[in-house]
């Protein structure tokens, strides 16, 4: 009987360390390429506007449910030009290329209504809050989730301006001409070496944020632990 155990018990350490094998292989690249997201440890300066249970700091309160999102009130067709707006402070000077936007059809409340997203929206970068520099410009934007590339910018705040809130205009209806966005990341830049000709280059790929490659990390962890409770309950089962 104590050979069984024994037996199962290396069977247990040797599929254990086979599946911590595995998730080395196959969420270390994931846990590299990570980058950070630095919407996290910014606050909203300023905004234009919102409804209660949908503030604009929802935008960047870390919710990876899209649970909450940043709802305005109806936008008003008549006076084209007055726009939605929000402004991130990143309390200092950041370096950022990438970034990264969560639509209605993506939250809890509004899943799968795509003619709710955002089709028209600028951001822009400034030091100052008076001086501003146009990054991004998008119109008749579909993306259900949108990711903007750009040069690396460095500034101290971001400006997410809505032109368009929905897909189609009027044709959804003047109830639905409100802007609904359930979260913003903002990828700082993490330069990795040097081209041929000395310029500083980034070769991070775009990729998941920190939280994302943790989270992947810990459920594969789990799932491990699990299996390997398994095989040694089954193994003291068996021979008992």
């Amino acid at each position: 009987m104590n050979k069984h155990i024994a037996k199962h018990k290396k069977f247990a350490a040797a599929l254990l360390a086979a599946l911590l094998a595995l998730s080395a292989v196959f969420l270390f690249p994931i846990a590299v390429s990570a980058r950070t997201n630095i919407a996290l440890g910014a606050v909203i300066d300023a905004f234009c506007c919102e409804i209660d249970g949908a503030r604009a700091f929802m935008l960047v309160d870390s919710d990876v449910n899209f649970e909450t999102k940043w709802q305005t009130e109806i936008v008003d067709t008549s006076h084209p030009g007055e726009f939605h707006w929000v402004i991130l402070d990143f309390k200092t000077e950041k370096t950022f290329d990438e970034i990264r936007l969560i639509k209605a059809s993506q939250g809890i409340a509004d899943f799968g209504r795509t003619e709710l997203n955002a089709g028209g929206f600028i951001f822009e970068v400034s030091a100052d809050k008076i001086s501003w520099h146009q990054i991004i410009s998008e119109t008749g934007n579909g993306d259900e989730v949108y990711e903007g590339s750009f040069p690396p910018v460095t500034a101290r705040y971001l400006r997410l301006v809505i032109t368009n809130p929905v897909q189609n205009g009027d044709e959804n209806g003047i109830e639905n001409q409100a802007v609904r966005l359930y979260d913003l990341k903002v990828f700082e830049y993490t330069p990795a070496g040097e081209d041929d000709e000395g310029l500083m280059v980034n070769k991070t790929p775009q990729s998941a944020d920190t939280s994302d490659a943790l989270l992947s990390f810990v459920v594969f962890f789990a799932a491990a632990a699990a299996l390997f409770v398994a095989v040694w309950y089954y193994g003291r089962k068996k021979t008992s």
